[in-house]
């Protein structure tokens, strides 16, 4: 039944995601964009260890508290409809109650909304109540974070003990598919870090010039967005 929980949670972040993609998108590749960034979500290749380990519930808890608070805010603010709105409250608490990196919730609603509303500029009286609200339940779990005695003294006093390793993760996962791809071609296990760097910058940069420059930031949005989820709703140690 945990099982079954984690892989209802981690496809309901993929579609979800993939929704944000179509509303970042609108009128402008917002028939693919869906399928792209959901499959970033879905393949980024650490993602598996979210399903298969029931601690990774968390995780996943906390991306899919993330895309849809996201996703009910942009609809808050093209609709206005004031349902949407408490779903985007209620949604931000169960993400960022989930899991220590749910107070960057805010900073990643604000990114989002400068991203796609930048040119339109909606009420801002809309935005403030988007956004206020989950900043507060950002400070609110901060202050219990800081507040809550800990049972071991030597205990780490910041919200990741290593934060290098878990960058350290998201890169290797960027990098996993060119490694395995140019591995295979060369027949070997022994590939240089050097090869597989610059085999992936070459081959990125032809994709993104073979798509043109707008759509090439179009694209670059949705994979910076999908990764970020994807990085969030895998387990870390």
């Amino acid at each position: 039944a945990l099982h079954l929980l984690n892989v209802l949670c981690f496809g309901a972040t993929a579609v979800v995601t993939g929704q944000i993609a179509r509303r970042m998108l609108r009128g402008s590749g917002e028939n693919f964009a869906p399928l792209i960034a959901g499959g970033i979500v879905v393949g980024f290749p650490f993602s598996y260890q979210a399903v298969t380990l029931v601690s990774g519930l968390f995780h996943l808890t906390l991306a899919l508290g993330f895309t849809l608070s996201v996703w009910f805010a942009l609809r808050w603010l093209d609709r206005g409809r004031r349902g949407d709105l408490v779903l985007c409250w209620i949604s931000a608490f169960f993400g960022i109650f989930s899991h220590e990196n749910g107070p960057i919730l805010v900073g990643l609603l604000v990114g989002v909304i400068v991203l796609i509303y930048w040119r339109a500029r909606p009420m801002l009286k809309r935005i403030a109540w988007a956004v206020i609200p989950v900043g507060a339940l950002s400070g609110l779990y901060l202050l219990l974070w800081a507040l809550v005695p800990r049972t071991d003294r030597d205990e780490g006093v910041s919200l990741s003990a290593a934060p290098e390793v878990a960058f350290g993760h998201l890169i290797q996962g960027l990098i996993y598919p060119f490694a395995a791809g140019w591995r295979t071609l060369r027949g070997s296990g022994d590939v240089p870090p050097e090869s597989i760097i610059i085999g992936a910058v070459v081959i990125v940069g032809g994709v993104l010039f073979a798509l043109g420059r707008a759509r090439a930031y179009y694209a670059m949005r949705i994979a910076v967005f999908g990764v970020e989820l994807g990085a969030g709703g895998r387990r870390v140690g």
